[in-house]
């Protein structure tokens, strides 16, 4: 067993993110696919989060774990469903990252973050039958009358 100060005298150790040498040539192009799609969607904000080749390549570096194992076609489906997301004006669609997009395509746009079709229209509950309406119409008037009572209406 080691001591404290063992533990704080030794670096910790830092998991790199995965490098181009580490992938397949599938891999490689997974990962170049979802950037090149990336940056079709929205050029001007693609410039702005990775202005230069560098930080490209970074992020491409740390994001490479994630989009790894997508296949091409996964990728377009994530990028449909940005597309009818944003042409549905679904809130939180004007701009597309990194992680939303991935999000997009491992779930299909469902999920928790992704507000894709998480909302729908109130159906209320109907009563059982006709005699559950009728007492529910009773008591309800009974208790309006109550009501009405204590304001001598």
């Amino acid at each position: 067993m080691k001591n404290i100060s063992t533990i704080l005298s030794q670096p910790p150790e830092l998991k790199r993110p995965m490098g181009s040498d580490e992938l397949s040539r599938e891999q490689r192009d997974s990962v170049a696919y979802f950037f090149l799609r990336l940056s079709l969607l929205n050029r001007e904000q693609y410039d702005r989060q990775f202005p230069d080749e560098k930080t490209e390549a970074l992020a491409k570096r740390e994001y490479a774990a994630h989009l790894k194992d997508f296949t091409r076609e996964q990728i377009d489906a994530g990028m449909a469903t940005y597309h009818e997301n944003r042409q549905a004006g679904v809130e939180g669609f004007q701009f597309l990252d990194a992680d939303r997009a991935i999000g997009l395509i491992r779930n299909g746009g469902v999920g928790e973050g992704n507000p894709a079709r998480i909302h729908r229209l109130f159906e209320p509950l109907a009563l059982p039958d006709k005699n559950a309406q009728d007492r529910a119409r009773k008591s309800g008037e009974s208790e309006l009358a109550k009501m009405r009572g204590m304001f001598d209406l």
